[in-house]
Order: structure tokens, then sequence, then C-alpha cells
């Protein structure tokens, strides 16, 4: 997602398996479309990023053709390579020469480690040419703090590789796991590296020594995520697998209190991970086969309101955003026959350390490249007032209305008609930070049921107002 067209508004773009690529504008309507003049097998997601200094953004797209290729946002083509043999896996877009400039990173079905320079032309050292074929996705990022990034790959055979910028297989960082990989790898904020095997998770430092291995009941569905649940200041390893149980692991190889959750579900698609109730906590958004919604609390429990269940089989990796900028997030995810756009009814929120696949349109795997840095101030909360829309809209005759306050303060949340009088004051009291909800009846101050038409409601709290406006429909 992003504002493709430069009208404001976000869109979405998505790619079909025969390479098409489609956008959809904030009316829900597709608004362009192009394509590949060959048609392409694409099995994964694609990857956004800039890949001339000073040029605008391009996609990145691997195919099972042996086409790895990049255009621009207009479809414009910036390269078209073709390696001879399948890509199973989604590209990453990163600096791996450090030069400025982006290069496109892929792994081919013939063992070779791909890095193509916006020209088209092979990056120094590749392709790297290494045992078995790609089993997982790249994660690409600085792992021994030299400054440059490396990439770690995931072969058959359960075999692990951590290769430089040069091309080159970094010594001390080869590992023969216990069984095929399937979860894929991640880099934490400190240089760690987590990767999961079939029967176990394992975390790896910055020397290549393994710092534990714990095993899981099944194999991850859908690759890692990394984030801060507890917010102690230490990013944990999240997960959920085959079988339906979320994990959350700490550095230290234990799991975190209240994990793992047996969920009843199966699932192909990894977590997200956002506080979407305002209580300056992470929650775990996660979405079924089916595209049912669930959200778990950092203590493992089911947050209020959910699962929300739907019925859309075949989901693709989801994206949390506020798509329409009203204030609440929405899970989109892909499904078999189009896209989903699932509004949570939950306010927005600053801390949103994970919240697209691979944490960033780059889809590097790596924490740094999300640009998250809230971790470091453990429990700090916005200052920000937040004001939702009312749900539902238009309404008869109850509507709720939710809010945020970013510290403990007197509010007063009241109800207004198109002439300003006040018709209804549903908070006038002290209350504390965090989100809170409220439901208006349509009635004033005195109980009598009010006529059709618009109304506006006004937050005040700590010397700041919003106001918006909401439709009373009988």
């Amino acid at each position: 997602m992003a504002d493709f067209d430069g009208d404001g508004s976000l869109d979405i773009m998505y790619a079909d398996v025969f390479g098409g690529v489609h956008y959809i504008g904030d009316d829900g309507e597709e608004y362009q479309f192009f394509s590949h003049p060959v048609q392409q097998n694409i099995n994964r997601s694609t990857a956004m990023g800039i890949l001339v200094s000073g040029g605008t953004q391009a996609l990145a797209f691997s195919s099972r053709t042996g086409h790895l290729y990049a255009v621009d946002l207009n479809g414009e083509s910036v390269f078209d390579y073709d390696s001879g043999s399948p890509f199973l896996f989604t590209p990453v877009i990163a600096d791996i020469t450090g030069d400025g400039q982006n290069e496109v990173i892929a792994g081919a079905l013939n063992g070779k480690l791909y890095v193509v320079k916006a020209d088209g032309s092979d990056a120094p050292g590749f392709p790297l040419q290494l045992p078995g074929t790609f089993q997982s996705e790249l994660a690409v990022g600085d792992i021994d703090g030299d400054g440059s990034p490396e990439i770690v790959c995931g072969m058959s055979g359960g075999l692990l590789f951590v290769v430089n910028a040069q091309g080159s297989i970094i010594p001390g960082f080869s590992h023969a796991l216990d069984s095929a990989l399937t979860g894929s790898a991640v880099i934490l904020n400190n240089g760690n590296f987590a990767i999961a095997s079939q029967t176990k998770l394992y975390l790896f430092d910055t020397e290549g020594d393994q710092v534990f291995n714990l095993g899981i009941d099944s194999p991850v569905a859908g690759g890692l995520t990394i984030a801060d649940i507890d917010r102690n200041g230490s990013l944990d390893i999240v997960f959920v697998s085959v079988s339906g149980k979320l994990w959350v692991v700490t550095q230290g190889g234990y799991s975190l209190y209240g994990f793992p959750v047996d969920t009843g579900m199966n699932f192909s698609c990894p977590p997200l991970v956002a506080d979407i109730d305002g209580d300056e906590h992470y929650e775990i958004v996660l979405h079924s086969y089916i595209n049912s919604i669930f959200a778990y609390e950092h203590t493992g429990e089911m947050v209020d309101g959910f699962p929300f269940g739907t019925t859309y089989n075949g989901a693709t990796p989801g994206t949390l955003v506020d798509f329409d900028e009203n204030g609440y997030f929405k899970l989109v995810t892909g499904f078999s026959n189009g896209i989903l756009m699932s509004n949570l009814r939950r306010l927005v929120s600053d801390l949103t350390p994970w919240t697209t696949y691979r944490g960033s349109l780059g889809r590097s795997g790596s924490f740094v490249a999300t640009a998250f840095v809230a971790n470091d101030d453990a429990l700090q909360v916005p200052t920000a007032l937040r004001l939702g829309q009312n749900y539902p809209n238009p309404f008869n005759p109850h509507t709720t209305i939710t809010f945020a306050l970013g510290k403990d303060a007197a509010t007063s949340l009241s109800i207004f008609n198109t002439r300003g009088q006040k018709v209804r004051t549903l908070v006038n009291a002290p209350l504390t930070m965090g989100s809170h909800s409220i439901t208006w009846d349509g009635r004033d101050e005195s109980g009598r049921a009010l006529a059709s038409g618009l109304y506006f409601y006004r937050l005040s709290s700590d010397g700041q107002a919003q106001t918006k406006k909401m439709l009373l429909m009988k």
C-alpha cells in the first residue's frame, strides 16, 4: 500500500499470478493495470523501494519463469534479468554493495543467490552458487555490525548460510539444522538472527554461534515476526504454527508468560504486531486461511471483540494500516478472488513495530528496516489526542464513539446540532490515558429522542480538542 497516483490518498497494488499489476484506489475501484510483456508465474509478494539514488519508487518481482525484474510505478521497465531458473520466494530490495543505491536480491531454484543492480547487471561476487535449493525467504541486514549488510539464506536439507556483500559465505556462519526449514529468517536489532526448522526454533548471535534451539509443536506457518511483545527493551520472536499455536519466544529461549496459545485455527500467514487497543502494549493480529481475524494481548489472552469470522478462502500476508485515514486500523489481505479490507474498529496507534509482510516494503525481514524505534522507550505513551469516527454511521438510534488520551486529564465529550447548540454531554470527568468508548442513544440531555439529521461530537482534554460529524437517520 502506498500513494501510487500521487493524489494524497493510499492505494492498493497487487500482482496476479500471471504478472499483471493492479492498482486500486481509495474508492475500491481498479484505476490502472499493466503487465510484463511475457506471461509470468508470480508465487510470492512484491518488494518496493528506490533503485536509483534520487529516483522514484520501483517494484521488484521474482517469477517461476526465471525472470527477476523491476518496473517503475507506471509499469516502465527498470531491468529484466533472466536467470534461467525459477524463483520461488519474495525478492528483497536493499543496498548490498554500499554505493548508496539499492539492489534486488533473490535466490533461485538452482541454488544461486542473485544480487542485481538497477542497470540489470550482477553485483560484484554474484551470483553465488550455494549448496541445495532455497527453502525460505531471505533476510538482509547488518548482522556483525560492520556497517555492511549480510544475507541469511535458508536452503534445502536444513542448511543455513550467511553471505557477505562480496558474495562469500562468512566463515563460522554455516549450519546444518535438524530438519527442513519452515520459518523464514529474521534479523533482530542487535544483529542476532532467528530461523525455524520443522521441529525447532533457532537463534544465532552476531558471531554465528547458536544462542538456543527450542522445540516447537509443528512447522511455522508463513514465517517469523519480531517485536518487543512485553516491552522490556528486548525483541521477541513471534510466530504461529501450522497446528494453530501462537508462540512468543524471548531471546533467552523461553516462551513468554501466557504463550503458546492454542488458537484452534489453521493459519498460513505470519502474525502482525501493533497496539490496537490503546493500552500501550502490543497486540498480535492473525488472519486464518479463510481470513477470520484473531487478536491476542501481550499476556496471551484474546482481545475483546475477537475473533472476527469470515469465509473468504485463500489468505495472503496482510498489512495493518489506516487506509482511509479515519483513525481506525484496517487489515488488508488477499484471498482467492481478490482483496479483502476489514475494519478492526480500533484506533490507530503510534506503536506499530511490524505491520506488513517481512516487516517493510523492501521485504528484508530485518527489524532495523522497519524504522520503528519505540522499543527503546518502554511504555512511553503518545501525547496526541485521538478521536475516532463513530460506528455505525449513519445510525439509528445507537452509535459508539471511541477516543484515546495520551495522558490522564479532565475530559469532555459533547454532542452539538447544526446550529452549534449543545444537545448532550456524554463525558465530563477526569479520565485515565489510553482508549475509551461510549455509546450515544440519540437522545438529548432531557432524554428526548432527537430528530434525524447531522450532528457534531467534540472531544476536549488537556487543552486539545477534536470534532467530527455523524448522521442520525431514522
